[in-house]
This record gives C-alpha cells, structure tokens and sequence, in this order.
C-alpha cells in the first residue's frame, strides 16, 4: 500500500483504511496518506482506531456501516478543508 502512496503513483484523492488490513499497520498508512495531504477515512470497530482516528482528526466509520455511510464518510472527509488532493494530470 506504502508504494501507491509514493510520489509518481497513480492519483489519488482519498484513501479509505480498514484498521485490520494485512502488511503495514493502517495506523502508519494513515499517517503517510495524512502527511500527502489526502483525506482519510478509518473504518474499524475498534476501540483503539476510534481513539486514533479522533487524536488524529481523521475520519472514521463504525462497523457494520452501508454504503451511503461511506460515501458520507468520504465526503466529510473532502470537506474538512484540512487536506487537498493530490494533483492529477487532470487538475494540472
């Protein structure tokens, strides 16, 4: 996941983590994807996402959520006004 990330990988506009993602802790994602300026959404259940992702002024949705949920989660996130995107030929 770090290696999409990187500088020169595809656009990007925001990246949604599940805190039990297999390689990398999300924790660390989250934070290199908050240092590019890319909004975050944390989804987890559990107590220690939800404290980080209120420390870190991230997003975060509770599980079990619904698709209109996410879609609000993501747009909240967008709209925070804290990150921008990362540019895109497109936005060039």
């Amino acid at each position: 996941m770090r290696a999409i990330l990187a500088p020169g990988g595809p656009p990007i506009n925001a990246v949604v983590l599940d805190s039990l993602m297999p390689g990398e802790p999300s924790f660390a994602l989250a934070r290199v994807a908050k240092m590019l300026r890319l909004p975050v959404v944390m989804i987890s259940g559990s107590h220690e996402c939800m404290t980080f992702a209120a420390d870190h002024e991230l997003q975060l949705l509770p599980k079990p959520f619904h698709a209109a949920e996410l879609i609000q989660a993501i747009e909240s996130a967008f709209a925070s006004g804290e990150f921008g995107q990362r540019h895109t030929p497109l936005q060039q």
